[in-house]
């Protein structure tokens, strides 16, 4: 069991059968100014995490980006608590008695270097995030990416070489009239230093057997749960098992809060939301309402929920941003939001004339989001203590977003400005909630969003409570910050404002938000730009005195659109069109009936790189090239599996070349990493592709670059009318290195299509940045958004 028997690393515990592990050293350096929100790009930490540096103990004194190292000593506790690690770096050295794997936690960092070797963090010291590590006989280092101010660390002995953790369960809850074997999920850990292709699950179902595991790597599989309170769980591995119990505590009424799961089509994984029924049988014939809400930051679905009052007339339902921090309801925090309302209303009756959108602090940041991207799905939208965006909040991070998106790197960004579709908001009744006294999301966030509203001549509605802080509560059932009665009375006198005769819809990423009512933006004429479509239905008299109805539709930035015309005839942009349905641009320049010819970017695959992760992916190693490369291209794949696996709830399969079925050709996104002549997948669509890496070049366009390089770019799979093809590569050793200080699954984390960089870019940026760009609707470099280096 994972919940006991921890060796605490730093004591004189013992780590494996009598043997003393200890910590000899801490040093911390810091603050240190972190990285941007770029995928990649200068960072002092990561240049030091990445380079050999990092596995050494360094000396009191010595500088590293701005700061210097210097000793430092943990509490009674174990735990070094340090402002200079907000964000900093944290050493540690420590003994091992023998050459030996071991199960590795750390509180407040949110990646970890054992000997040079990346792993995944804790850094929200949440307890789930147990990583197989190898330690080598005598010194070894650990060096922490930290950004919470203290840092800790636990080892243990894996109860098996191939274990389960248990302290990371994603279950429903137990309740009456439940449907037999609900979806559960388990973390599966390869505690050696080998592939295991050999290992089954055994659950309710039966036997199954598990895909191949990485050498020690973390994938968090699905299981199904016995019909009652209790399960057995096992995983074996030849006559080597291990097996937990699965319990899924007391019994909820059929009317209480419940957590419940479902099959993310994202990642194939087992997410979870928190549901209440309504209180009370619905008239013959209607059903209820549903006030769908969003949590904050760090809190459980089933915590919010409990918020809310039972009501007799609406059921509630609280998604789960994939973990308690998520990505601030952005990206994959947005998938998994309207994941889990399209499954909820496909398994329960739903009016969705009266869906309801709320959430408090970085829940009512999603409110804000959701319903500017979405303003078609809601009766009304109520964010509480909600921040507006990255480029408005923290207070002191505040700045204008327009330079930041014009940077290709960065231009993918542009969904998290939330003030630029805040138009879409037209029509949409709104109920602000804000504490007057709230000291983590100011005020004047609720102040800004009103101001915006009022000048567009929108009647939104306000609650502001002097003397109230962040979060505040009275006399009502519920929380008053989050479900004060005045709110929930409003919301059931609305409806979802169908009959609408004028509107616009704007969006900068079909990606994101392509369809609002009667009309779709399938691609863009400028990527990430507003581009707009303004519909008026009315009628016009005729000469012979009878009426005609008219949908006109005026499109600004559209590449390729449709509209339904209600039966009314279409006009758009000025030219009468027989019947609605799909247009294109022609090249010159004027709508053409149907779908355009060739390759072109659809909602589906719009880019940008990060997009290849929003369904069902699959990280593809090479097996040819040096076995240099091959263990750089192990080390990336499996720490960025074990980071989706933490901060998304995720589950990230990671496969040799070879391994790669047809199967997984149609089904999935590939991530081949290595280059086109050590990646036998990469290798078989190579031609078809307009970038590639090989020993020593790298083309990007018409960009050829002879050296030491990285490449990162996305493009349709060849073969597919669905899936992408998203490539990390290099040219040479030094431009390979940098692969680990790639970021992407976060919020507001522009990436670019494609990008080739140098081994320097951790310390220059943009400098060492030699291509950075985004494709056009048909795939082809976008010229204004195609940007070369020196």
């Amino acid at each position: 069991m994972f919940r006991r028997g921890i060796v605490l690393a730093f004591s004189a515990a013992a780590l494996l059968a009598g043997n003393a592990a200890r910590a000899d050293e801490w040093r911390v350096a810091g603050p240190l100014k972190g990285g941007s929100r770029a995928m990649i790009g200068p960072d002092p930490l990561l240049e030091y995490l990445n380079g050999p540096a990092a596995d050494r103990t360094p000396e009191p004194g010595e500088a590293i980006g701005g700061a210097v190292w210097r000793a430092a000593t943990p509490d009674d506790a174990g735990v070094l608590r340090d402002d200079g690690l907000a964000p900093g770096v944290a050493h540690v050295t420590m003994q091992s008695p023998r050459e030996v794997v071991v199960l590795l936690r750390v509180h407040g960092a949110s990646v970890v270097y054992v000997n040079g070797v990346p792993c995944a963090g804790d850094v929200y010291a949440s307890g789930i995030g147990w990583v197989p590590v190898a330690l080598r006989a005598g010194t070894n280092t650990i060096a922490a990416r930290c950004g919470r101010g203290q840092f800790s660390w636990m080892m243990r002995t894996p109860p098996a070489p191939v274990c389960l953790n248990d302290s990371d369960l994603t279950l429903p809850s137990l309740v009456e009239r439940r449907p037999a074997t609900p979806w559960a999920a388990v973390p599966v850990l390869n505690a050696t230093r080998e592939w295991v292709r050999d290992a089954v699950l055994v659950d309710a179902a039966g036997e199954t057997p598990l895909p191949p595991l990485a050498p020690l790597g973390v994938l968090k599989v699905p299981f199904r749960l016995e019909d009652g309170p209790a399960s057995e769980l096992r995983v074996r591995r030849g006559t080597a098992e291990h097996r937990i119990a699965v319990s899924l505590g007391r019994n909820r009424g059929r009317h209480e809060g419940r957590t419940v799961t479902f099959r993310s089509r994202i990642d194939d994984s087992v997410q979870a939301c928190a549901w209440a029924p309504p209180a009370a049988p619905q008239p013959a014939g209607a059903a209820p309402a549903l006030i769908f809400t969003l949590h904050g930051a760090g809190v459980w679905c089933q915590s919010h929920l409990d918020a809310y009052p039972s009501l007799s007339w609406a059921s509630i339902l609280a998604p789960q941003n994939r973990r308690q921090y998520g990505f601030d309801w952005e990206d994959w925090g947005r998938l998994d939001a309207l994941e889990a309302l399209e499954v909820f209303c496909a398994e329960h009756p739903v009016d969705r004339s009266r869906i309801y959108l709320a959430g408090h602090s970085m829940g009512g940041h999603g409110t804000w989001q959701l319903g500017v991207h979405f303003p078609d799905r809601w009766a009304a939208i109520a964010p509480s203590a909600g921040w507006l965006s990255h480029y408005t909040y923290p207070p002191w991070a505040k700045r204008d977003p327009a330079p930041e998106l014009a940077d290709p790197a960065r231009r993918s960004a542009a969904p998290s400005d939330t003030m630029a579709l805040f138009r879409n908001l037209d029509g949409l009744p709104v109920f602000i909630i804000h504490g007057l006294a709230d000291d983590n999301v100011p005020p004047d966030q609720a102040h800004l969003a009103l101001a915006a509203l009022r000048a567009s001549g929108h009647d939104a509605q306000v609650l502001f409570r002097e003397g109230a802080g962040h979060w505040w509560d009275g006399p009502d059932p519920g929380a008053d910050c989050v479900s004060p009665s005045v709110l929930i009375d409003w919301l059931q006198r609305h409806r979802r404002p169908d009959a609408l005769s004028r509107y616009v819809f704007r969006t900068v990423s079909p990606a994101v938000s392509a369809t609002c009512r009667d009309v779709t933006i399938f691609a863009q004429t400028e990527p990430y730009a507003v581009s707009s479509a303004e519909v008026a239905f009315g009628q016009e008299r005729r000469p012979d005195l009878t009426w005609r109805h008219l949908c006109r539709v005026v499109t600004s930035g559209a590449a390729h659109v449709a509209v339904r015309a209600r039966g009314s005839e279409l006009i758009l942009d000025g030219v009468e069109f027989p019947r609605d349905g799909e247009f294109h641009r022609a090249p010159d320049g004027t709508w053409t009936p149907g779908p355009p010819p060739g390759l072109r970017k659809t909602p589906a695959r719009q880019g940008p790189f990060a997009q290849a992760f929003h369904t069902p992916f699959l990280f593809v190693l090479p097996t040819g090239g040096s076995p240099a490369e091959r263990e750089d291209a192990l080390r990336f794949a499996r720490l960025q599996a074990q980071l989706w696996w933490y901060r998304g709830n995720g589950r990230a399969l990671v496969l040799a070349d070879t391994d790669v079925t047809e199967q997984d050709w149609r089904e999935r996104n590939l991530i081949l990493i290595g280059s086109a002549a050590s990646n036998a997948c990469w290798k078989r669509i190579d031609a078809t592709l307009p970038f590639r890496a090989v020993p020593g070049e790298v083309r990007a366009g018409a960009e050829t670059l002879e050296g030491d390089f990285a490449l990162a770019a996305v493009y349709p799979l060849p073969g597919s009318a669905e899936r992408l093809v998203a490539v990390v590569g290099a040219s040479g050793p030094e431009a390979r290195r940098t692969w680990l200080s790639m970021q992407w699954f976060g919020s507001n984390a522009g990436t670019p299509d494609l990008a080739v960089w140098d081994a320097g870019i951790l310390r220059h940026g943009r400098e060492a940045m030699r291509v950075a760009g985004i494709f056009g609707p048909d795939w082809a470099p976008y010229e204004p958004l195609w940007k070369t280096g020196r």
